[in-house]
Formats: structure tokens, C-alpha cells, sequence
């Protein structure tokens, strides 16, 4: 950090008053104020409940929030890899962390976004000068200072909560793994500059977090050491010997910042700064990841994730898209009303789309009506795929206000060898809703499988993602009443290349093969022998 920035905190500190403290990426700018001397016209903070926002109703924040998010070219992102990658491959850093912007769309203004946002460490700055504002929703605490110990909770390693054996998979993964060690050892020895006795207390845990796209899981780790007495008077010191932090730039340090300098091509700003309150002797801090910020022309998102010698470029630039959220309750995006439409991308050219439509329109003239004629959605219109876009899946997301998000993302078609038998009578999944938490109860079931085949009344019905067929020998038979109508099965209907009927577990048993198909899979590319079916 800038000398000047360094003896403000020190002098603050020593006065025992409260104050806030905000320190851009590159240490050269920050906003500092006492507690008492800050205008909420200009900053909003909510640090783990210590706030100079009153508890109030969001009566004045009713509208649904839309939110659009417009993909980062994907030939652009792949140079900003290569060129951390190449960096990794000649032993230049063990670990970078590349990030990017993200253009989005919200109607909720970056107030209504900080009021409505859930997180441990929410800000609001605004800058009136330069007619730039952000808002940060970091779940990551950066250090925590208090009764002479320093503690640091690094945080490395993120997954769909959704996906089958999420936390298993996540803690499983040798990258992930690898990543978080790599960071862990990098913040020990960051506190190591500035205390002693630093120990790791507690190695690899889960975090959930909760978005608008449903929730996230994530591992951290805990490290801790003693502060020299009179560490009350060097606050600063002890904050710029940290920074920037290990969790968002790599290691070493040094070098990988300037790999990632050369790579990400933008300024960063007070994204990945830190932010925090120090009171008499204590403080607690944030790594400002999660970060919106509106430059008076757009509004963009800012997020990344580590690179490694065993990253692949597409599966870290999913990640950066899943990073890209609003951190809202399911109810505040009126969750339990809301549908949607995945839309298969192929080489730049949206599929089926007749049949999507057909779909949504039926899904809104039941739960919608007011919607049904003029207000009616057009998916041709909503859909704009890129011609990079080679394999991608397009998710419309839509409600009682319409089409509330439309996002896109690279796709890959699961593995699956085997499938288990499971029975539910009550299950009814008729309309493609986001709530999927009853089917996501019943891949628990799975046992040792890839997936499920759910039985009600005793007849087939459909896996938890895709539809289905038996080959009897002759014909390829689709179970007459599915739980969801796909449009990929809607299209093979009208084809004749599948027929519909009861199929009854006897019928399973005496069928050769199992095919499974969505509007992302094409009929024959998942076919499961019948001895890889476990009833």
C-alpha cells in the first residue's frame, strides 16, 4: 500500500475510534472514514451485522429482480488462460488467479442490490466525482484481529450444491485440492510476516452460499497466530505485509502478479482489495470478491478463479460464468413461480426452439395468464447465441413479470454407465420449474449409480434429467406419461422414431437397452445396457 494510506490507519487506530477502511487491488487508493463521520449517500456497510443501515422493510424494493448475464467471449478468455497457463507450465507460479469482467443486466439498482443481498460483508461505495459506484457481497473474510491473535479464512474450491454427491465430489477433486493447499501454505506464510506460533486450525470445510441460480458450495480453511504486543499501533503494517491477498493473485506472489497483470488486460480496481472496521484492537476484514460495479456507461461483474497446471480452460471459464450471482433469497426471485428453458446451442445456432416455445407458452397460460397475449415472451427474440458459442446450453429463466434472466454457458454431457430403480407415487414434476428440490432428493438414492430411473405406480416414468426409451427388440418405447414433457422427446414423437406406452418394471427387465435424451443429449448419444440397470 501507498505510505500516505498506511499512516492514515495507523493514526485511526491509534485513536481508538471506529473506522472503515476500503483499499483498492493495487494498494494505491482507499476510501477511509471514521464510523461516525460517514454519509450514507456515499457508502452503505454491513459487516457481519455491525451497519449504518436501520432495519427496515424493502416495501420500497417490490419488483421482481431480472437478471441477464452476457458472456465473456470465449476466444478472449481462452488467450488470458493460455497465458497464465503457459506462465504455470514453465514453473513462473504454482497458482494464478485469472479474472474478468462480466457484462450483466439488473432492473435492482446497486442500492436495492445492497439492501436485498445476503452476505457476511456487504459495501456500497460511490464515487460522485468519477461517477463509478460498486457493491461487494464477500463471503470471504480476508483477517480477523482480536485479543492478540490474527486468524485468516482462505477460501478455494466451488461447486454446484445441486449436482449429485456435491460435497463428495468437491472434496474429492485433486485440482481443487491442490489449489486450496497452495493457498493455505501461501496465507501461513503471509502471517507468518507478521506473528507467531501460526498454525492451520482447521484444513478444508464446507461453506454454502446462497444465490438467485440456487445454492454454492465452497471450502476453506482457518489459519491463526499471535500478534506482537503493541500491534494496535501498526495496524496498517500489518495489513500492507499481507496484501494484496494470496486467495486472488497465486503464488509466489510476486511473479504471479505480474503474469496476471499481463494476462486479465484490465484494471481491477477495488475488486479483490480488501475491506474492513477496526475497533480498539480489533479488527475484521473481507477479500471484496462478489463485486458489481457500475462505470456510469454499464454495469459489470467482476470474478475468477485459480489456475493450475491441471486446469482446463472451458471448466474454469464455467466457473467464472457460476461465479456471476445475485446473493438473494429463492423467495425474493419469486423461486417457487418460476420456470425454465434450456435451449441447446450448436455451432452458433439456437435448436428447436418451436418447441421450446410451445412449452413456455403452455407452462405461462397456466401459471400466468396476465402474460399470455401481448406480454407474451418470444424466444427467437431472447436468443442471440455468438458463433463461437460450438456447444453451449441457453437457460430462460421466466415468472409472473416474464423472462427474468437469460444466461449461457459451455456445455458437457455427463458420463453414465449404470442407472438405480427408484419409487415415488407422489412425485409431480409436469412443468420444467426451478425447483428441483424433490428430484434432488431422489438421485440421493442413487447408491453407487450415475443416475436415476424413477418408478410411480409401477411404471416408468423419467431419470432426474433426461428422458427415456426401452429398445424391446423392435421398437424404442417412451413411457406414456413422463413426469416432465421434453421437447427432445415432443420432436421424436412427431418423427415416429419413438413410440409411447405403459412400461412396466417387467417391461425394463426384458428390454435390451436404456436410451436417455433432453433438448442438450441427442436420441443415442446415452444408451445404458440393461445389466448396468440396478432395480
Amino acid at each position: 500500500m501507498k505510505q500516505n494510506i498506511i499512516d492514515r490507519i495507523n493514526h485511526l487506530a491509534n485513536e481508538k475510534e471506529p473506522f472503515l477502511f476500503v483499499v483498492n487491488y493495487a494498494g494505491s487508493e482507499a476510501y477511509i472514514r471514521k464510523l461516525s463521520e460517514i454519509a450514507t449517500n456515499e457508502c452503505l456497510y454491513d459487516f457481519e451485522g455491525i451497519t449504518n443501515v436501520k432495519r427496515q422493510s424493502l416495501s420500497s424494493v417490490t419488483k421482481h429482480p431480472t437478471w441477464k448475464v452476457f458472456e465473456p467471449n470465449f476466444e478472449d478468455y481462452t488467450k488470458s488462460f493460455e497465458t497464465v497457463k503457459s506462465n504455470i507450465l514453465r514453473g513462473n507460479s504454482y497458482l494464478a488467479n485469472l479474472t474478468c469482467e462480466v457484462a450483466v443486466d439488473c432492473n435492482l439498482t446497486l442500492e436495492d442490490i445492497f439492501l436485498r443481498a445476503k452476505g457476511k460483508y456487504k459495501i456500497l461505495l460511490i464515487d460522485n466525482n468519477s461517477n463509478r459506484r460498486f457493491v461487494c457481497f464477500s463471503p470471504e473474510t480476508f483477517v480477523k484481529i482480536k485479543n492478540g491473535m490474527i486468524y485468516s479464512y482462505p477460501m478455494k474450491g466451488t461447486i454446484d450444491a445441486s449436482l449429485p454427491e456435491a460435497e463428495q465430489v468437491l472434496m474429492g477433486d485433486k485440482k481443487e485440492a491442490a489449489e486450496h493447499a497452495t493457498i493455505v501454505d501461501l496465507i501461513r506464510n503471509d502471517l507468518s510476516r507478521v506473528a507467531e506460533h501460526v498454525s492451520v486450525d482447521k484444513y478444508r470445510y464446507i461453506d454454502v452460499l446462497h444465490t438467485n441460480k440456487g445454492d454454492i458450495l465452497q471450502t476453506s480453511s482457518e489459519i491463526s497466530g499471535k500478534l506482537p504486543t503493541g500491534y494496535q499501533k501498526h495496524i496498517g503494517n500489518i495489513l500492507d505485509a499481507m496484501l494484496p491477498a494470496g486467495s486472488i493473485t497465486g503464488a509466489p506472489k510476486d511473479k504471479t502478479m505480474e503474469i496476471i497483470h499481463e494476462a486479465e488486460g484490465y484494471d481491477r480496481g477495488f475488486y479483490t482489495g480488501v475491506m474492513g472496521i477496526y475497533n480498539n484492537g480489533e479488527l475484521n476484514s473481507a477479500v471484496m470478491i462478489r463485486f458489481l460495479e457500475n462505470d456510469g456507461i454499464g454495469t459489470y461483474f467482476k470474478a475468477g478463479g485459480g489456475i493450475t497446471s491441471k486446469s482446463d480452460c472451458r471448466k474454469e471459464y464455467e466457473e467464472v460464468l457460476q461465479k456471476v450471482y445475485l446473493p438473494l433469497n429463492r423467495t425474493d426471485f419469486n423461486m417457487a413461480q418460476q420456470f425454465v428453458e434450456t435451449i441447446k446451442i450448436k455451432d452458433g445456432k439456437a435448436q428447436a426452439l418451436t418447441y421450446h416455445q410451445e412449452r413456455m407458452e403452455k407452462t405461462i397460460c397456466k401459471f400466468f395468464p396476465s402474460l399470455c397475449n401481448a406480454s407474451m415472451p418470444s424466444l427467437e427474440k431472447l436468443i442471440n447465441p455468438t458463433e463461437s458459442m460450438d456447444f453451449y446450453k441457453a437457460r430462460v429463466v421466466y415468472g409472473e413479470q416474464g423472462v427474468e434472466a437469460v444466461e449461457y454457458a459451455p456445455y458437457f454431457i455427463r458420463t453414465i454407465n449404470s442407472l438405480q430403480v427408484v419409487e415415488d407415487d407422489t412425485i409431480t414434476y409436469g412443468y420444467k420449474s426451478t425447483d428441483r428440490s424433490r428430484l434432488n432428493a431422489l438421485v440421493a438414492q442413487k447408491e453407487n449409480c450415475d443416475e436415476i430411473i424413477v418408478v410411480k405406480h409401477g411404471l416408468l416414468t423419467d431419470t432426474s434429467f433426461t428422458n427415456l426409451a426401452i429398445f424391446d427388440g423392435k421398437h424404442w418405447v417412451s413411457p406414456k406419461y413422463p413426469l416432465l414433457p421434453g421437447t427432445k422427446r415432443a420432436a421424436l414423437l412427431d418423427k415416429g422414431m419413438i413410440q409411447k406406452a405403459d412400461i412396466t418394471l417387467e417391461d425394463l427387465r426384458n428390454a435390451n437397452k436404456v436410451s436417455l435424451f433432453n433438448a442438450m443429449i441427442e436420441f443415442g448419444e446415452r444408451e445404458i445396457a440393461i445389466e448396468n440397470v440396478h432395480f
